[in-house]
């Protein structure tokens, strides 16, 4: 027998009343057991309890995968997730960081020197990866050249079974996914050489749309996370641009830093319609993304922000990186939180772990990746890699996994609580340029500068 779930009051906050209606829709159902739910949509019945559980607003990930296991239907219930997040981020309160467990003492130097063999002695603050080894579906993405003129084009044409072939014969640079997944118009953003973005949905496989942004060169494209009709561009032209991904129309365009530098920006993930985007000498902008007016900003003591990032778990927390340092602040408050230690080089990407509260992976030029506890800004461990990765991402679903390049076009997958490597998924890909989890952790996407996109199956790495 199911052990019956605590009493909830709606009237104690948008939690409990949004969990209430997630139970009734289970009950509805015929009150599947947790693991029947998980079974059926690849979440982990402990994310899917959790949801129900009033404590919190859930990702929208954990509900679509909810209601899909409840046969409810994903897209009636955006709305209600996004009113009830919306309402929550009013009421929110800061919760106490949560302590981590650093290392003994130890350098970048040390994590190349021991390389991935080196096995610490002391606790390790999570439980080791499986080593299972995943099934990997290959996607090939080609780039195709829009047509002249064109600022926004459809593609009805669809690629074969595990191929999408993409705009321009060049390097893929950037890929991105949709938190809305399939209720989004096209779930998979990739960019190339030059201004192009193509817009693709990932199952079945076939590409929507075709930006033309007009830019030299695209530096940054993310989704906005809280609403699935807007994507994100920034490139060397110095301008954020937000477009509508049905329409293809440019709605907002908001100037940075003069043309020619690389532009970055961050989506908050819990405040709806705010960004963080970059001026001159290290000025971090927060706008609201309606209108472009500035809320706030935050002057940092970096010389130039080259990284830029949110944290999933702090509302309003995020970091930015520059040249071997690192700041962490509150842009709720426009109160920095911390100062980066040991920044062994320029920051070329900064991830927070989304299942593990103030944990932040680093990259820098010339040195392995690090894991930092941002509370603190203290180096808890460099990952044991001989390589010199430029990009990382953790999964969204499997605690402390992250994939980074290993500078000769394989990706390793890391246990980030011992820094030791757990599984390599060999796609001789050339050097790798970007890499991103789907939002339900069940596919890793690889872009390479060969032009090729992988899309890989993940399995408990």
């Amino acid at each position: 027998m199911s052990r019956t779930e605590r009493p909830l009051d709606p009237s104690s906050g948008p939690a409990a009343a949004f969990a209430l209606q997630l139970r009734e829709l289970r009950v509805a159902a015929g009150s599947p057991k947790y693991l029947q739910m998980a079974r059926r949509t690849g979440r982990s019945g402990t994310a899917l309890a959790e949801a129900a559980g009033g404590d919190h607003i859930p990702q929208w990930e954990t509900v679509e995968a909810y209601v899909r296991a409840c046969g409810g239907d994903p897209a009636e219930w955006a709305d209600r997730w996004e009113q009830a997040r919306d309402a929550a981020s009013r009421k929110a309160h800061g919760a106490p960081p949560a302590s981590v467990a650093p290392d003994p003492a130890v350098g970048p130097e040390d994590a190349a020197r021991d390389g991935w063999s080196h096995r610490r002695d002391g606790v390790l603050t999570g439980r080791p990866m499986l080593l299972a080894v995943a099934a990997v579906a290959l996607v090939l993405l080609g780039m195709i050249t829009p047509r002249p003129g064109a600022l926004f084009g459809r593609h009805p044409d669809t690629a074969g079974v595990g191929q999408i072939h993409v705009a321009r014969p060049a390097a893929v640079t950037l890929v991105a996914f949709s938190r809305f997944g399939r209720f989004a118009s096209g779930n998979f953003a990739v960019t190339g050489a030059g201004g192009a973005v193509e817009i693709w949905d990932t199952g079945p496989v076939a590409r929507r749309h075709t930006l033309v942004t007009g830019d030299e060169q695209i530096t940054e494209v993310q989704f906005d996370p809280l609403n699935r009709d807007i994507l994100a561009t920034a490139g060397t032209n110095g301008l954020l641009r937000l477009w509508n991904t049905t329409t293809g129309k440019s709605v907002l365009s908001i100037a940075g830093q003069a043309a020619g530098h690389s532009m970055t920006f961050a989506f908050d993930p819990r405040r709806r319609g705010i960004v963080a985007t970059i001026g001159a000498g290290g000025t971090i902008r927060i706008l609201q993304t309606e209108t472009g007016r500035i809320v706030r900003e935050l002057h940092t003591g970096l010389t130039d922000v080259t990284a830029l990032t949110f944290d999933c778990q702090n509302e309003g927390h995020l970091a930015a990186g520059g040249d071997g340092a690192l700041e962490v602040w509150n842009s709720g408050d426009g109160t920095r939180v911390s100062v980066g230690e040991k920044i062994p080089g320029r920051v070329t990407s900064i991830r927070f772990d989304p299942l593990t509260r103030n944990t932040l992976a680093i990259t820098t030029a010339g040195a392995p990746p690090g894991i930092w506890d941002a509370s603190n800004g203290r180096v808890v461990r460099f990952l044991r890699s001989d390589a010199r990765p430029t990009v990382t991402a953790f999964n969204p679903l499997i605690r402390n996994s992250i994939a980074t390049d290993d500078g000769h076009g394989d990706v390793q997958i890391f246990d980030a609580s011992t820094g030791l490597p757990v599984h390599t998924l060999h796609g001789r890909y050339g050097p790798i340029t970007s890499l991103e989890y789907a939002p339900d952790g069940a596919t890793l996407a690889v872009g390479a500068r060969d032009g090729v996109v992988g899309l890989n199956a993940v399995d408990d790495w």
